[in-house]
């Protein structure tokens, strides 16, 4: 049976090294003292810090030489590892830059009676709060609530900008809007409500809308239009834009239509209780009525001008009257029709030219 000495060869001589053994330069003194030790904590110094902690999880106060100060706590197992500041006096900070991470967990004290958020950090204060900040103060979050239990107020002097590409919605009991000027741009605005009500005292004050395409209104109800100076309808009549027209019928400039199904609401009434009514048209002139037409003069004096020949057609009579009870007059109750050509009264059947029981007829 083999030997153990047999099997690592242990009687051979032994291996000379071809290199010189390796050396560690000495730092000098490290100054590792331990000031106070137990089973758990400690407090010891070296050469670079003091260390004021627990021995097990390695938790504590490090207090460096170079000026920085390091405050670790253990894990959180078991709910533990907490920093607990107690400062019933207040607290001044004064720091230079700061970086702040914080993580929550399930487990944390923050997260009791909570079950969908996990709770990173809370803040609580009784009393006015002033943060202040000499640049740009930016908040980032995947979604920012600020709940304000009275009065929620922002401002900026050098101007306030709301940036979305989503939708921005206000919801309010009231909203007032008080502005010097106010631009609003975009493809499409709608307004949906039940009344829309726009006054102002000022005889300055005017409501204009100037735009290139169409302007479309329609009115399930009445329309009241009450103007106190002066009104002012220019229609060019033009071709139609690019593109659907909103009008389809191009035949007339100008289309009034009164659709009302009985004579009494469909009628029209234009009334000039100072001035005068002129029509003018650059062609034809074209008045027609189903029912009675009446053209008629009160007070002042009555004309029917052409350049050329008038036509009186109807289908039973043509009756002209001058006088009367009803119209008073401070002429004779005479008709003249006089001519510079001649005069042709024709008829199929007969011909009646009375005079009245004292009257004459002059034929010359």
């Amino acid at each position: 049976m083999t030997t153990t000495s047999e099997k690592f060869n242990a009687s051979s001589s032994l291996v000379e090294p071809t290199t010189e053994n390796e050396t560690q330069p000495s730092t000098g003194n490290t100054h590792k003292i331990v000031e106070i030790n137990n089973e758990s904590f400690t407090i010891r110094t070296d050469i670079k810090s003091t260390f004021l902690g627990g021995k097990d999880f390695g938790h504590g106060i490090h207090v460096f030489q170079n000026g920085n100060i390091n405050i670790q706590t253990a894990g959180k197992q078991f709910g533990n590892g907490k920093l607990v500041t107690i400062s019933r006096g207040g607290q001044i900070t004064k720091s230079g830059p700061t970086i702040i991470e914080r993580t929550g967990f399930k487990k944390s004290f923050l997260q009791e009676g909570e079950d969908e958020k996990i709770i990173a950090a809370e803040a609580i204060n009784y009393g006015d709060v002033l943060e202040e900040t000499h640049g740009t103060h930016t908040i980032k979050a995947d979604n920012i609530v600020i709940d304000a239990t009275d009065t929620l107020i922002i401002k900026g002097p050098g101007g306030i900008t709301i940036d979305t590409t989503a939708l921005l919605k206000l919801v309010a009991a009231d909203i007032n809007e008080e502005y010097v000027t106010k631009t609003e741009e975009g493809e499409k605005l709608e307004h949906k409500v039940q009344e829309r009500k726009m006054t102002s005292t000022d005889v300055r004050s005017s409501d204009n809308i100037v735009i290139s395409g169409h302007i479309n209104r329609r009115i399930g109800g009445d329309y009241d239009l009450d103007v106190g100076g002066v009104a002012a309808h220019r229609i060019q009549g033009n071709k139609a834009l690019k593109g659907v027209p909103l009008v389809l019928n191009r035949l007339y400039g100008l289309h009034i239509g009164l659709n009302a199904p009985s004579a009494g609401f469909g009628g029209m009434n234009i009334t000039s209780k100072t001035g005068k009514v002129t029509i003018d048209a650059g062609t034809d002139l074209q008045l027609s009525a189903k029912a009675l037409f009446n053209i008629s003069s009160t007070l002042g004096l009555g004309s029917i001008s052409t350049g050329a020949n008038l036509n009186l057609k109807s289908k039973t009579g043509i009756a002209m009257t001058s006088g009367g009870l009803d119209i008073p007059s401070l002429v004779d109750n005479d008709i003249t029709i006089k001519s510079k050509n001649s005069v042709a009264i024709e008829a199929a059947k007969d011909v009646d030219i009375d005079s009245g029981t004292t009257g004459k007829i002059y034929l010359n």
